[in-house]
């Protein structure tokens, strides 16, 4: 039986006024402004020609999103899917994306405060402190790049403001679930702030596996971002952020089979093959069946991931006499990710297992000059800029075949294995890839009577 895992949760919150109420009878209620940077300038969402759906960090929090993957359940047509290798998360939007993402491009896009993230897999450690998300379906290659052929998201995290503010919450639940989030924002003098957010959790899994004990997907988290903004001049402003991720746990999905499905033939059929002597490790035993439980496994398998990095994000912004605004957007991010897996194909007896490592070292630079709103009353607007991006991307992976494997799948045309451990001379995978882009781009928007029409 399903349980809710909220078992209490507790919140307290030290900040400056941020709404505003108005009284009854003295103001009408009107439509909240929703604004987006889909065109790399800030904008009204319904002056932007591109198909948005945007959520604000209230909007995120009262829908329970504390995920990147969480975003599918409150976004029309996109979905996130992480298989078993949690580098390997794949991204579509409206049914199209790539096969994966551990050594393939994307076709969907995710930014971080304007920086290229090229490893969609590295933002699974959870959102922290994430102002707004904004999720842009079709083709975004002009303004967004290469990889943004079937749409983008743009993720923005929280920057210093002029009070202070301070904030903690909690919760705790079953399964061993606890979550705190933290967050100060200190305002060190008029023209200089800086602010700090934490993020961790932990989970005991939600899964049971009864033939080895272990809980399955049990996890555990830590994220601190901190972030300054100096006003250097009326003109000029830099923002500075930086992060750390961890992230641990077995990242081992519960993935049963529903015995119902399955005919007494197709099963002796099973047994057999994997057992054909009658007298080995299923003697007995239901093989891989759901147990009745759809959160209880009986399979061989076993998986450990450790994953973190660091990153920094410069933006650099120039307001012009002429009021055109120059931005340099500089990031660079350190990812590394071990994972070990026991891969037994859903089943009592180890086939293989393996150790893969990723490591990326990003670089990025970004140059923009966005023109001022004023243009021919108003009317034209346009956006150019330069970006050049580097990647160090190595990827190793040893595979090791258990006695069972070959046992089974080389039938018979090697001696069986008598004993438990691993085969000699197993295979090992070694892959370096270094990529560059280099690219201009610019739009220009003119507004009409009945609605803005984006020209490129």
């Amino acid at each position: 039986m399903f349980r809710s895992w909220l078992l209490a949760s507790a919140s307290l919150a030290l900040a400056a006024p941020g709404v505003a109420f108005a009284q009854a009878g003295t103001e009408s209620v009107g439509v909240e402004e929703v604004v987006v940077t889909a065109q790399k300038r800030a904008e009204n969402v319904q002056d932007v020609p591109v198909s948005v759906t945007a959520f604000s960090k209230a909007t995120l929090e009262a829908a329970g999103v504390q995920d990147v993957r969480d975003l599918r359940r409150v976004t029309a047509n996109l979905n996130l899917t992480t298989s078993a290798q949690t580098t390997n998360t794949r991204v579509m939007i409206r049914g199209i994306g790539t096969a994966g993402n551990t050594a393939i491009e994307p076709s969907v896009a995710f930014f971080i405060d304007g920086a290229y993230i090229p490893r969609v897999g590295s933002l699974l450690a959870g959102l922290n402190d994430v102002a707004s998300v904004e999720v842009l379906r079709g083709p975004q290659g002009t303004l967004f790049g290469r990889n943004a052929s079937m749409g983008a998201v743009l993720l923005r995290t929280g920057e210093p403001g002029k009070d202070f503010a301070a904030e903690i919450t909690g919760s705790m639940g079953n399964y061993g679930r606890n979550r705190v989030t933290g967050m100060v924002n200190l305002p060190i003098n008029d023209t200089f702030g800086a602010r700090v957010a934490v993020l961790a959790y932990e989970n005991d899994g939600f899964g049971t596996n009864d033939l080895t004990g272990k809980r399955i997907g049990y996890s555990d988290a830590l994220s601190v971002r901190a972030s300054t903004k100096w006003e250097i001049t009326p003109q000029l402003t830099w923002l500075l952020k930086g992060d750390y991720q961890n992230l641990s746990g077995d990242g081992n999905p519960v993935i049963t089979v529903v015995s119902k499905s399955v005919t007494p033939a197709a099963a002796a059929n099973f047994r057999t093959r994997l057992d054909p002597d009658g007298a080995g490790p299923l003697l007995g035993v239901t093989p891989y069946f759901d147990r009745q439980n759809s959160r209880h496994v009986f399979q061989e398998a076993d998986a450990n991931v450790t994953d973190f990095q660091t990153g920094v994000t410069s933006d650099l912004s120039f307001e012009l006499p002429s009021g055109h605004q120059i931005k340099l957007i500089s990031a660079y991010r350190d990812w590394h990710n071990d994972q070990y897996q026991v891969s037994s194909g859903i089943v009592t007896i180890a086939f293989q297992s393996r150790l893969s490592t990723f490591d990326s070292q990003s670089h990025s630079e970004e140059l923009q000059i966005l023109s001022p709103e004023t243009l021919l009353d108003g009317k034209l607007n346009y956006v150019a800029g330069a970006f050049f991006y580097e990647e160090d991307y190595d990827i190793s992976q040893t595979s090791d075949l258990y006695p069972a494997f070959c046992n089974i799948f080389l039938l018979g045309d090697l001696p069986k294995f008598a004993s438990n451990s691993r085969a000699t001379g197993t295979p090992e995978e070694n892959r370096a890839i270094v990529q560059g882009s280099i690219a201009l781009f610019g739009t220009y928007a003119v507004k009409t009577e009945n609605g803005p029409a984006l020209m490129l």
